[in-house]
């Protein structure tokens, strides 16, 4: 059967308190822990579901609205297991980059639920009005149906 895939889909228990209060900064494009940022957060992920184990590839795509930057992740399954999510960003001219580079890939390891606020070795967290921010599975073990991840964006 066929994934349904819905996109800006957001738990609000999933969500690091302190990503959504500001108190935590992204790698490279906010602050350092504990600084504090003014702008609105918005949330922008997916959720698939599937009666069949989810499959690795793309899972939406979504266009930014503002200027900003990623400050947290959360990602969450029907049952434990394991999956890496892919964070690539098409700016305007249609030029795809992967955001994550060498850092800590999100994602779930052996788990039902994951969240992150430290994009130490990421190629970049900042976004800009017009980039397009599509996420994606690479990697998926186990029989999870149900997949819903999830990246905050905080406007500057």
């Amino acid at each position: 059967m066929p994934t349904k895939i819905h996109g800006n889909q957001i738990q609000l228990g999933t969500i690091p308190i302190a990503a959504i209060s500001g108190d935590i900064g992204g790698g490279g494009g906010g602050g350092g822990s504990g600084s504090i940022f003014n702008g609105l957060v918005s949330p922008i992920g997916f959720q698939a579901m599937s009666e069949d184990p989810i499959t690795s590839g793309v899972k939406s795509t979504h266009y930014v609205g503002t200027t900003g930057f990623i400050q947290g992740w959360s990602c969450y399954a029907d049952v434990s297991g394991t999956c890496q999510i892919s964070v690539e960003k098409l700016n305007s001219a249609g030029v795809s980059t992967s955001m994550i580079g060498t850092g800590v890939v999100p994602g779930l390891n052996n788990a039902v639920f994951a969240s992150g606020s430290n994009f130490t070795g990421w190629s970049s967290t900042g976004v800009v009005l017009g980039d397009r921010i599509v996420l994606g599975v690479s990697n998926i073990s186990g029989q999870i149906r149900d997949l819903t991840f999830n990246l905050l964006i905080r406007n500057i």
